[in-house]
């Protein structure tokens, strides 16, 4: 019974775990790309401008701070992109990410994503709508644009959207997360496999 016990407790270290987001190692506004890690996956970005001065790697970003998203992040890295009519960002992993969120900071414009996956508003102020695959922004009068997260339901190794409604750009940040267990961390693996072993070594008693 105790073995049923402790690979209980190793298995749900994997199951009970928090949503964890890139860690962005290098954003660049000369090559309008950046590169950072999710969970032990690689991140790439591509887009048609990023905001150097609105991109923090060192994890001191508190756009995310607030209950328009969830979760809410008290610091974290942040990218800084400028929506163009028509333009693609893309996001690339090496590896398949399960059920990916998205933390839009500031954003007015529709954004559309491409290949018609489905998307699911978390949270948000009342501006901030999806329906179907497209996110719609709006712009608080007298104060800024709209904040909020969504999710996108299914295994994706890239993520592409086009912005519309933007008239001369649409400044803004984001973040991209998923839950832990969806991305796999070594410890993860290890405790796994603890749960595991110790099952299999009940079986055999």
């Amino acid at each position: 019974m105790r073995y049923i016990l402790i690979g209980l407790i190793c298995l749900s270290s994997t199951i009970m775990a928090d949503p964890t987001f890139v860690d962005w190692i290098s954003i660049s506004s000369t090559t309008d790309t950046a590169n950072g890690t999710l969970g032990g996956v690689d991140v790439d970005l591509a887009t048609v401008r990023i905001n150097g001065s609105d991109s923090v790697t060192n994890e001191t970003s508190t756009a995310f701070s607030s209950l328009a998203f969830d979760p809410p992040l008290p610091t974290s890295d942040a990218v800084g992109i400028e929506l163009l009519e028509n333009h693609v960002t893309a996001i690339t992993f090496s590896a398949a990410v399960l059920n990916p969120i998205l933390h839009f900071d500031d954003i007015h414009s529709q954004i559309q994503f491409l290949g018609n996956p489905s998307v699911v508003k978390l949270s948000g102020e009342s501006g901030f709508t999806v329906s179907n695959n497209i996110l719609q922004g709006s712009v608080i009068p007298g104060v800024r644009d709209t904040d909020g997260t969504v999710q996108l339901l299914g295994s994706f190794t890239t993520i592409s959207f086009t912005s519309t409604g933007v008239g001369g750009g649409d400044r803004m940040r984001f973040q991209v997360g998923t839950d832990s267990d969806a991305v796999p961390e070594p410890s993860t693996y290890l405790t796994f496999l603890c749960g595991f072993a110790l099952f299999l070594r009940y079986r055999r008693k």
